[in-house]
């Protein structure tokens, strides 16, 4: 049943992405826009099962990449972006955790308020996919990659997530600068050979800065 809210959730945000798209008469003026993105993300494990979920701390990584979008209207944009983002938790009161760094392909839909300095709401899909993982802090262990078989474990390396944010823009220095803060939360199980009967997804919760300029009209 938790899958299938979720599938629909999924269509529902493509469905609009692609209604945007398939609009051009309602545009007012279209542009096409590129840009970089820079920030930080504060990642945990989301359990159903609570016991479990008392040992997953937070774990902070950078978040950076590029970004180009097309302005549909004054109101709509959408926006494609890659990005690097470092994710993970930690694990117990020493510290311990798992670093993990994914290459993440957003693609979103922004609703703005028409005004000089303009709040926005932004959602849709995200495609992520590991390059990197570590252990940290575990006892007689030390740090090590993920593959070391004292530590190796079952896990999803590529995952598909929702993203949700607020966001506000204002124009600055012939382009828009823009703050963001932007949940994603994975829609299938990130650790395979655990809690067959519940969930531990990944959830990350970025704040950002972006920065984007006008390059082109459609």
């Amino acid at each position: 049943m938790r899958h299938s809210r979720w599938a629909r959730t999924l269509i529902v945000l493509l469905f609009l992405l692609l209604a945007a798209l398939c609009c051009p008469k309602i545009t007012a003026s279209q542009s096409l826009f590129i840009g970089g993105r820079a920030g930080v993300g504060a990642g945990t494990l989301l359990f159903e099962d609570p016991e479990s979920a008392e040992h997953a701390g937070l774990h902070v990584g950078p978040h950076i990449g590029g970004l180009v979008g097309y302005g549909i209207n004054r109101f709509l944009s959408v926006q494609l972006e890659m990005s690097y983002a470092g994710r993970g938790w930690t694990e117990g009161e020493n510290g311990a955790g798992r670093r993990l760094s994914y290459i993440q392909m957003p693609l979103l839909l922004i609703v703005s308020a028409p005004w000089n300095t303009s709040p926005h709401l932004l959602f849709g899909a995200a495609v992520s996919h590991e390059v990197g993982c570590a252990v940290h802090g575990i006892d007689d262990v030390g740090s090590v990659s993920c593959s070391d078989s004292r530590v190796e474990w079952q896990r999803n390396k590529t995952q598909v997530g929702v993203h949700l944010g607020l966001g506000i823009g204002r124009p600055f220095r012939g382009g828009k600068l823009e703050f963001q803060i932007v949940g994603d939360v994975a829609l299938r199980d990130s650790i395979t050979e655990s809690l067959p009967h519940g969930y531990n997804r990944l959830f990350v919760l970025m704040l950002s800065a972006s920065y984007k300029i006008k390059v082109g009209r459609g």
